[in-house]
């Protein structure tokens, strides 16, 4: 749709109709599309996320023109084949190009959308979005030699730091963590196994993630962990216990 000059009247190839209350309806006819994209989704068909043209950037960052705010973790090298350890390139797909990360107390000039139809234990840092694929979700799994105790740390304790985090709790702002299946069943049910550290503050989410649990015993696995913060949204997310011969959920 391309407005009129001004004063003169629409051309019938621009007709619009104006309601009563000022809804404006375009014919779709008279509208370019830019890369169209099909209805509907194969159930193959990889998540729009990976895809979707690039042309969004960081007006603000030292250095605009080259910042990457969009980064998928398989041009950093993983290979997400269920036997490399991929640690590294999806933690360098987070932190590439000096990042707020620990260490950095705050700081909105370098957002990061990182999409990782992979998966693997990960620290989120400062104004960063970690996505999955919303049509076929990814699974963190945590392995029976796991030596930490959480899958995705999102505020981490300072090793010898007397209980001090990388970030205060009233502090972790824009994190986002989407589209994803967290498995620690391989760990034994008494250790503490924890999916999320999620210790955040507003304009922050947890949407669409599964956690799969050793339920055997007394089990000390948990989903999230959230023992202080100061807001949060979160939606759809679902808890499995898994044991010998069935499973128990909770939502």
């Amino acid at each position: 749709y391309k407005e009129a000059p001004h004063r003169r009247p629409l051309q019938p190839q621009h007709t619009v109709a104006v309601s009563p209350r000022h809804h404006i309806f375009v014919k779709s006819s008279d509208v370019e599309i830019d890369n169209p994209v099909s209805s509907a989704a194969g159930a193959s068909d990889p998540h729009w996320m990976q895809t979707t043209t690039r042309r969004g950037k960081s007006p603000y960052n030292p250095s605009p023109s080259t910042y990457k705010p969009y980064r998928n973790v398989k041009d950093s090298g993983a290979k997400g084949d269920s036997v490399t350890d991929d640690t590294a390139p999806i933690n360098t797909a987070i932190a590439d190009q000096n990042r707020c990360g620990p260490g950095c107390a705050s700081g909105t000039k370098s957002p990061g959308i990182i999409s990782s139809p992979l998966a693997h234990t990960s620290t989120p840092f400062y104004l960063t979005q970690i996505v999955g694929d919303a049509n076929n979700k990814p699974t963190l799994l945590a392995t029976a030699s796991f030596s930490g105790i959480v899958v995705i740390y999102g505020d981490p304790y300072i090793l010898g730091g007397g209980g001090a985090h990388y970030w205060g709790n009233t502090n972790k702002f824009f994190k986002s963590i989407r589209h994803f299946k967290i498995d620690t069943t391989k760990m034994p049910a008494n250790n503490a196994a924890t999916g999320i550290h999620w210790q955040v503050a507003q304009a922050t989410t947890l949407v669409d993630i599964e956690f799969f649990m050793n339920g055997a015993g007394n089990t000390s696995h948990q989903g999230i962990w959230m023992e202080n913060g100061s807001g949060g949204f979160m939606s759809d997310l679902i808890g499995f216990e898994i044991k010998t011969g069935g499973a128990n959920q909770s939502n």
